[in-house]
């Protein structure tokens, strides 16, 4: 069975909210980090292209691009570094970030890559695809997730 996009997304919504009801970590990667944003009340560059003039294009190449982490952030302890290379291309992004929600990454051209909640345990959103990344960094930000899942910290 198919459901609507309006379903899907207010399902996804509502799980979202029933996730943080009870305090688990919450991952939302691309499409999830925008739902995320939006379910707190953000919103989103429908056209990123189009919307944003001061931003470069996003879909363009091969999408490797390099973005920069807030020192201090939950996502800076988890990386331990200023800046990452990624691999997204989208043209849809965070707008304006709910108020609970804090931008922890940027792209040069200040595009939202990714943000946490400061007063949530674990609740990070990425608008890049890291499960399709092999690298060290990838593996940092899904170890982070696990270990919070699990309640353990592995070496």
């Amino acid at each position: 069975m198919e459901f609507s996009p309006d379903i899907r997304t207010e399902f996804e919504i509502s799980l979202v909210k029933e996730a943080m009801a009870k305090g688990l970590p919450i991952l939302g990667i691309c499409h999830g980090m925008q739902l995320i944003n939006v379910a707190l009340g953000g919103t989103l560059y429908q056209d990123l292209k189009r919307q944003n003039f001061v931003a470069k294009e996003h879909q363009l190449g091969d999408g490797r691009h390099k973005v920069f982490i807030t020192r201090g952030a939950q996502f800076f302890k988890i990386m331990d570094r200023t800046a990452i290379n990624v691999t997204s291309a989208h043209h849809q992004a965070v707008k304006n970030i709910a108020k609970s929600l804090r931008v922890c990454v940027r792209t040069s051209d200040s595009v939202i890559e990714a943000f946490e909640m400061p007063e949530y345990p674990f609740l990070i959103g990425v608008q890049w695809h890291p499960e399709k990344e092999p690298d060290e960094d990838s593996k940092r930000l899904f170890r982070g997730f696990i270990e919070q899942s699990l309640g353990i910290r592995t070496p």
